[in-house]
Order: structure tokens, then C-alpha cells, then sequence
């Protein structure tokens, strides 16, 4: 995934979750510049991974990259309504 595939889709994560990546940066003190520059890998090392990853986590890209794999992985089509991201943020239908 090229960084700006990645940046479509935590932006993406945050609108399907009825916000934006600017709302939430500033709900949670962040500064969306930072974010940007984190996710494109304009700024690089520990602190900036570790945002990174945590803005993947809370737009939800990483739980639906378990889920998307999971279902290949099973030969599930995704219409299996226990599968997938619950509402208490666990993950069923993985093996």
C-alpha cells in the first residue's frame, strides 16, 4: 500500500465513523499537519509509527485489514453476519 492508498483509507475509516481525520486530530490534541506528515512518511522514526499505527487502529483500517484477510483466507464472500468488527471493538469469526 503506497502512503497516500494509505491516507485515503484512514481518512476514509474516520468519515464511515461519522467524523473526519481533522476532527478527531483535534479532539484528541493532535495536529492533523503531524498526522499527514506520519502517514506520507514525512516524518519518520519511533513516535511517528506508533501514530501512524494508532491513527490506523482508530479510523479502523487495521481491523479491516484482519477481517479482509480473515475472509480470504477462509473463502468467506464477507455476508457472514457473526464475522467481522463488533461494537465492543473485538473481531470475531477469526480462527
Amino acid at each position: 500500500m503506497t502512503n497516500e492508498q494509505r491516507y485515503a483509507k484512514i481518512r476514509a475509516g474516520f468519515v464511515s465513523k461519522g467524523t473526519s481525520l481533522h476532527k478527531w486530530c483535534k479532539q484528541n490534541g493532535y495536529h492533523r499537519q503531524n498526522a499527514y506528515a506520519a502517514i506520507m512518511g514525512e516524518w519518520v522514526g519511533d513516535k511517528a509509527s506508533e501514530f501512524c499505527r494508532l491513527l490506523m487502529v482508530e479510523s479502523g483500517v487495521i481491523v479491516q485489514a484482519v477481517t479482509e484477510t480473515t475472509e480470504k483466507a477462509s473463502g468467506r464472500n464477507g455476508s457472514d453476519p457473526g464475522a467481522g468488527p463488533q461494537t465492543d471493538g473485538s473481531v470475531t469469526g477469526i480462527s
